[in-house]
């Protein structure tokens, strides 16, 4: 991102430092992610991929998604979420990592975790590879349920032997490198949604 950007960017509120991710309270507002939830939970849902959209196996990977395009937002106020992508990405990245990133304008991905489902959950893995992941820098989460609305379902972080595990307020940001262990715990009842995007950049040496 251009000094340029960086220095229009604001701290969304006080950082919170982990090992290898940080994350941001309140970063979007409840009404928000209600609102986005309401208007896009009637719309069709696919399986979940791996890779270049392989099928997933259900072991692995066993969720629904959508994918959301900034042009096609039929409600404006949706764009505050790639404003607010945006400003937590560059804000994080400034203070941890300064990798070479662009500016976020692609699609969000939306997902949706159900326990009826059959207890869906994605196993360990990483946003970065071969083909086009390998020129994502940072993954971005937002979390749209409310802590009432699931159990289970957890965002989980594996670094050494440790398992860190995320907070999930409703509106909260998170931020951590794609080259990252991570996976989300089976929900065991009710249905977790979040937002996620990839922030990219030249590929790292």
């Amino acid at each position: 991102m251009s000094d340029q950007k960086k220095k229009k960017r604001r701290l969304l509120n006080p950082l919170h430092n982990h090992t290898n991710w940080v994350h941001y309270d309140k970063a979007v507002p409840v009404h928000a992610c209600e609102q986005l939830l309401a208007r896009r939970g009637m719309s069709r849902w696919d399986k979940g991929t791996i890779r270049a959209n392989e099928q997933a196996p259900q072991e692995i990977r066993h969720n629904e998604v959508q994918w959301i395009k900034r042009e096609e937002c039929e409600d404006k106020s949706d764009l505050q979420f790639w404003e607010a992508i945006n400003q937590a990405a560059c804000d994080a990245n400034q203070h941890r990592w300064r990798f070479d990133c662009e500016e976020f304008d692609g699609s969000i991905q939306l997902a949706q975790y159900r326990a009826d489902g059959g207890n869906h959950h994605y196993s360990w893995h990483l946003d970065w590879g071969n083909a086009g992941s390998s020129i994502r820098k940072l993954t971005v989460v937002v979390q749209l349920s409310p802590i009432s609305a699931y159990e289970g379902g957890y965002l989980e972080f594996r670094t050494d032997s440790e398992i860190a595990r995320a907070p999930r307020a409703q509106g909260t940001i998170l931020v951590f490198p794609s080259f990252i262990l991570h996976r989300v715990t089976p929900v065991t009842d009710g249905t977790r949604h979040s937002l996620t995007a990839w922030i990219e950049g030249p590929p790292l040496k």
